[in-house]
C-alpha cells in the first residue's frame, strides 16, 4: 500500500504514456512543489465531478494512474510546465487530507495479460484501425503522421490507443478499469472502428461541399 498525493482533474491518463502539464490552479501548484521537495510521485485521478471547487464532498473514481515527473519549467506566478509520465494503475481504497493537499491510499493494479495469444490477436486487430485514425486525423491537422508507428508490445499499444482517442472522460474510465489487456484492446477496436466510420463520414461530406462549392464558380 502507498500514500501519494493527488492531482483531480478531468483527464484520464494511461500507463506508459509521457504528458504534458500546465499547472495553474494553486492547490496544484502546492503539489508539484510537494512531489519536487520530497521526491515523490503523485497520482492522477479523475473525478466523477468536473467541479474541483467542491473537491471536499467528491469521491475520485477508483483507479487513477501513478505519475512521475520527468522535468518541469517554472512560469509566471508560480505556475508550472512539467513533463512527466504516467506509470502504473493505481485503484485508490482511502483519501485524506493535510496541509492542502490531498492524499490517496492507493495499491498498484496493473493491467494483466492473463492471454498472450488473445491478446496478440486483439493487437494484430485494433492496429489497423489505430493507424487509419491518425491518418485520417493527419490529414485534418490533428495528429502528425510520424505517431504511425506503433509499439510491439499489446499492451503499450493498448495505452497508447486509448490515449490518442479524443472520447467523453467517463468512457476513458471505462477503459482504465479493464482487467485485462485483452478486454482492453477489444473494447478499443469498437470505439477505433466507431470514430474512423465518423471521421470518414465527415471527410467525405467536406469533400462533396468543396466538390459543389467549385462547380458553382
Amino acid at each position: 500500500m502507498l500514500e501519494i498525493p493527488l492531482l483531480h482533474i478531468d483527464t484520464v491518463f494511461f500507463p506508459g504514456i509521457p504528458v504534458q502539464l500546465f499547472i495553474t490552479d494553486n492547490q496544484h501548484k502546492a503539489l508539484v512543489r510537494f512531489c519536487l521537495m520530497n521526491k515523490r510521485p503523485f497520482g492522477v485521478v479523475p473525478f466523477l465531478s468536473s467541479d474541483i471547487s467542491e473537491h471536499e464532498s467528491m469521491e475520485p473514481d477508483s483507479y487513477g494512474c501513478l505519475t512521475y515527473i520527468k522535468s518541469v519549467e517554472e512560469l509566471e506566478r508560480g505556475c508550472f510546465s512539467l513533463s512527466a509520465i504516467a506509470q502504473e494503475r493505481i485503484q485508490i481504497v482511502g483519501l485524506r487530507r493535510d496541509k492542502g493537499l490531498l492524499f490517496g491510499q492507493v495499491k498498484l493494479v496493473p493491467i494483466r495479460s492473463y492471454d498472450v495469444l488473445q491478446a496478440e490477436k486483439a493487437s494484430q486487430r485494433l492496429k489497423p484501425w489505430v493507424i487509419k485514425f491518425i491518418q485520417l486525423q493527419s490529414e485534418t491537422g490533428g495528429l502528425g503522421t510520424g505517431l504511425c508507428e506503433m509499439p510491439a508490445r499489446p499492451l503499450a499499444l493498448a495505452c497508447l490507443a486509448a490515449h490518442l482517442l479524443n472520447i467523453h472522460s467517463d468512457s476513458k474510465r471505462a477503459l482504465l478499469r479493464c482487467d485485462s489487456t485483452s478486454e482492453l484492446l477489444n473494447a478499443l477496436i469498437s470505439h477505433y472502428r466507431r470514430e474512423a466510420t465518423i471521421m470518414e463520414a465527415i471527410a467525405m461530406t467536406d469533400s462533396q461541399k468543396v466538390e459543389s462549392y467549385i462547380w458553382a464558380n
